[in-house]
Order: C-alpha cells, then structure tokens, then sequence
C-alpha cells in the first residue's frame, strides 16, 4: 500500500513541476486571485452510504502568471494564464466528509477578451488531503472516498470584469472531482458543482504594447505524425485493504495537426488488466483460465486531441472498448485527460520523447491514474 502512495505522489508531483517551472514573467502581469465557491455534492452513484449535505463552501487563493509573447506560441494559445492555487473544501458534513485541502495547478485559456470583461475557461489538477476517508470502524459511511492522499480535477467556466488595472471581479461555474483513481478502495469519488465569486489583484499589470506579437503563421510544420507510449498504473479492487494490481498499457495511434498547437489523433490501446483478472477469478465470473485472461486483456479505439502550450500538452481523449463485455468496466466508453511534458526535438529531427500522466475515467467514476511515457514522431 505504501508503494501505491508513492507511485501516486510522484504522479501529482510530475503534474505540479510541469505547471510551477514555467517563466513567471518578471512579476509584471502577475495576480493573487481569491475565489470563493459554493456548490453542493452530487450523489452519482446508488452505493454512496452518506446523506448528501445542504451546501459545500470552498475558498482558492491562486497566483497566476499572465503569458504576454516571450515564446511564440504565447501568441498562438491567445496569451494564456498558467496558475498554482491553494484550494480548501469544507464539504458541510464534518464527522462523515469532513474537509479537503488541495495544491491544484492550472491553467485558463481566454475564450472572448476586450479591454474591461473577459471570459476564461480553465483546468486544473493536483493532489489533496481529505481528512475523513472511509474507515471499517470509524467511518463506514464514506465510501466515496478510500484514502487521505487523493486527485483534485477541476474545470470551471467564469468572467473577469476588470475595475481598474489592477483590480477585476468574477463570477462562473465550477464543477470539481475528488479520488484516488482507484489506488484505494473504496473509490466511488466526490463530483461537486459550484457556482463562484471572486476578485483578482494585479501589482503590475500588463499594459497592450506589453505584449509581443511574433506574427507566426499557425500553420503546422507538417500535417501527420505517429504517436507511440506505455503506461504503469496500479488499480486495488472490492476489497477494501486488500492488495493492488498493475495495469499496463500501450497505444499507437496516427496524428493530424490543425495548427502549430492543436492535434488531432486515431489511436489503438492495448490494455492489461491484473486487477480484472484476480477480481473475476474471485467472484466466479470466468468459466476458464483462458477466458479469465481474455478478459483482463482489453482493446480499445479512441479519438484524441491534444493542445500544445510550449513544453507542455494536454489531452483530451474519449474511446471505446472493441472488448466483449470488459469486467470492471461500467460502460463501453471511457475517457482519459492527458497532462504531458514534451522534450525538445532530436537535433533537425521531428522525433521527441515526452512523460506525463492519465487520469482514465468511466463517465463520473475514476478508473486509475497512470505514469505515461512516449515518442513522437
């Protein structure tokens, strides 16, 4: 179980120096953002044991850093902001839920601007403590949650309407995931919308002709490449306590650039799953050894796309299972958020490596967290 934690912490950790390396910009355009969130928790799932509270409150202080064209692709991806934010979640049942903490990377792209109202949609991901996870004895009403050390995934969709230049006000929509990503069960995951309110204060804010325009064409270099990676990940089933099962994975899939940032791809995954094999053997779902492992090796076809923010890619994919009746599976079609970090290119070639990570979901429930690395070509 301490192997699991560990693979989970290096996993987060990966994710937080990808986001926290980037060039802060000197200061200049720099923002301490509080928000404050109020939503209520969704119960997605017959087998969550606890009542649903009334409301969740949540506060997040984030500093971000406003991109202005020092890189081209600044220019490109409409000058984004990358943030590192402080997230804390008291979920309103203190004895069941209890409380969230979270360090929660992120990055907001703009989705309309002028100079006084904006509109921003934005993704994060980090790891979080939650104080009260599932306990035989102590709290067996929390089957949500299975471990201290869990995933913060969180999208929200809000407005900036600037006071000054260095004061903003703004309001939107979140919708945040807490789970180990089945590292522990049980791990049925907290979902949570919100409705939020803050304010933003910018010291020295970017003035227009503070941004570079490198007037690069976003027409890609060329039109196809070829994806290949491996992933680790390790999954425990039913069995609260019990022992964690890898699960390896490998994929090919052909890409097709948009533009210089954005590119689409048609893969094929290969999945083998430890923890469906044991756990079918364990409830006599296999009639024979050879259709045990039939079912723990899975096939899959997905659709992908992938945006580029210099070193950095995030990925967005959705697939389905070409495996009859996958154990372990609650749907036929899955979904995975891909955080990457791309390595420069070897010399005039168009190869590179990359590292990152997965989070592999079915609709609202996730499946598991993988370690990920990989080669373009």
């Amino acid at each position: 179980m301490q192997r699991n934690k560990f693979k989970l912490y290096f996993i987060l950790f990966t994710f937080f120096i990808c986001f926290s390396t980037l060039n802060a910009q000197n200061g200049k355009g720099n923002s301490v953002e509080a928000t404050f969130y109020f939503g209520k928790i969704i119960k997605h799932h017959d087998f969550l044991r606890f009542d649903v509270p009334d409301s969740s409150l949540g506060v997040n202080l984030n500093y971000t850093f406003q991109t202005h064209g020092r890189q081209s692709w600044n220019e490109l991806q409409n000058y984004p902001l990358f943030g590192i934010a402080l997230f804390y979640y008291n979920f309103g049942n203190n004895e069941v839920l209890g409380h969230a903490i979270s360090i929660c990377p992120n990055l907001a792209i703009y989705l309309y601007r002028n100079k006084k109202f904006c509109v921003k949609g934005q993704i994060g991901a980090g790891p979080a403590y939650l104080n009260k996870p599932f306990d035989r004895l102590d709290n067996p009403d929390n089957n949500a949650i299975g471990s201290h050390i869990n995933i913060n995934l969180n999208f929200s969709f809000y407005a900036d309407w600037r006071l000054n230049p260095q004061w903003a006000l703004n309001a939107g929509f979140c919708l945040t995931h807490y789970s180990n990503a089945s590292a522990q069960a049980p791990n049925y995951g907290i979902n949570m919308p919100a409705l939020t309110l803050g304010a933003k204060f910018t010291p020295k804010p970017l003035k227009s002709e503070d941004y570079i325009e490198h007037e690069t064409s976003k027409k890609p270099d060329k039109r196809f490449g070829i994806n290949l990676h491996i992933g680790l990940a390790a999954k425990e089933i039913q069995s609260v306590g019990g022992p964690s099962y890898p699960v390896y994975s490998v994929t090919s899939e052909g890409m097709f650039y948009l533009n210089k940032v954005n590119r689409a791809s048609l893969g094929l995954e290969y999945e083998y799953n430890k923890a469906a094999y044991v756990f079918g053997q364990h409830v006599y779902e296999f009639d024979s050894e050879k259709e045990a492992r039939r079912q723990s090796n899975r096939i899959m076809i997905y659709v992908a796309d992938e945006f580029l923010f210099g070193h950095l890619g995030l990925k967005v994919q959705l697939g389905i299972y070409l495996t009859k009746d996958p154990i372990l599976a609650p749907y036929l079609i899955y979904n995975k958020w891909g955080f990457f970090y791309h390595f420069s290119k070897f010399g005039k070639s168009n190869t590179s490596l990359y590292i990152g990570s997965n989070i592999k979901t079915h609709i609202y429930v996730a499946d598991y967290v993988s370690l990920d690395f990989g080669v373009t070509f």
